[in-house]
């Protein structure tokens, strides 16, 4: 498959335009890609044609001199997002797990509108990129993106980190 599959989940308010929150936060990470070009994929589904447009008006309007190409494929069409939609639900699950395991680690339980369910979901897809490996090469979506793999410790989600400042001097 061409491309990194680089895939990153935020959490919006509602789909399509109706909160500006949403495209600024596509084009940021069209911009964040750093890639001169961009392939935006979804299906046709109005909303979401919508969106990407915003998006991408707001990055040519930010003048990176991104060329952004968008491609959509049939309503209804679950199979020509294969790996989307399976991406979705791999991020969902994750999403449950670390919320699970936070409730376990706190004592309590978080509803959907918490801010750390919020984290939960962006951090699953981060987690995914880095520590996933792909059937096709057998490496990770990271590896295939920066050259090397991820190597950092991670404390676990929402573990308390201590840490202590060291002055200058």
């Amino acid at each position: 498959p061409a491309g990194t599959r680089w895939v990153d989940a935020h959490v919006v308010q509602s789909k399509g335009i109706q909160h500006e929150y949403s495209s600024n936060i596509v084009a940021q990470y069209i911009i964040h890609v750093g890639h001169a070009k961009f392939i935006s994929k979804s299906d046709g589904e109005r909303s979401l044609l919508a969106l990407k447009r915003a998006a991408v008006s707001e990055v040519r309007r930010a003048g990176w001199g991104i060329s952004v190409t968008l491609e959509e494929s049939p309503v209804g069409d679950p199979q020509k997002n294969g790996y989307i939609e399976r991406a979705i639900w791999e991020i969902q699950s994750l999403t449950r797990v670390l919320i699970h395991r936070t409730g376990e680690l706190h004592g309590t339980n978080f509803q959907a509108g918490h801010p750390l369910v919020v984290w939960a979901v962006r951090y699953a897809s981060q987690l995914l990129n880095r520590f996933r490996r792909s059937g096709d090469d057998g490496r990770t979506v990271f590896e295939r993106r920066k050259s090397w793999p991820y190597r950092r410790w991670l404390p676990e989600f929402c573990e308390l980190v201590m840490f202590l400042t060291v002055a200058d001097g």
